[in-house]
């Protein structure tokens, strides 16, 4: 049985990583310049949106709200999509974001080669696309997943 105690935890697992990335993009990178740094900084923002889409729908099958949706990624973000997202008015490009960062990591695990241009780290896949990562990308996602974390912090707190 689920707990209030989960969501909890969740929404402060989702904080802790928002706080990571945050400080990598704010003090490490400025002081190192190392685009791979950037990286780092998108790994922690999709653990942080991971979590937050945790802890809403934590909250969510804790009020019984939704039915149980398994442990697939798949399965919570169809359920976070088409049950939770419109019942409290979420953002919608935070399916775009969620979409994007989990890309970026799909494409970091296949690759064969990456490279660090200037402030870019380039992402290559075998068929020759092409991912950037810019500082100015990354403190875009970053806004974008404080602004989120905290619209998920005031339903799953308000009780």
């Amino acid at each position: 049985m689920k707990s209030e105690l989960d969501y909890i935890q969740k929404i402060d697992s989702a904080k802790k990583s928002l706080a990571t990335a945050d400080h990598i993009v704010y003090v490490s990178y400025s002081l190192i310049k190392e685009p791979k740094l950037l990286l780092s900084a998108v790994e922690s923002l999709y653990s942080c949106l991971e979590s937050a889409m945790d802890a809403i729908l934590e909250f969510e099958l804790f009020y019984r709200r939704i039915p149980y949706y398994g442990n697939s990624f798949d399965s919570k973000f169809y359920v976070f999509k088409t049950q939770v997202a419109s019942r409290y008015n979420l953002d919608r490009t935070f399916l775009l974001v969620f979409s994007e960062l989990k890309e970026i990591l799909d494409w970091h695990k296949r690759t064969s080669l990456e490279l660090r241009k200037d402030d870019k780290f380039l992402i290559f896949l075998s068929d020759y696309r092409v991912k950037t990562l810019t500082p100015n990308k990354v403190k875009e996602y970053l806004t974008f997943a404080k602004s989120f974390v905290k619209k998920i912090e005031s339903v799953v707190m308000r009780k």
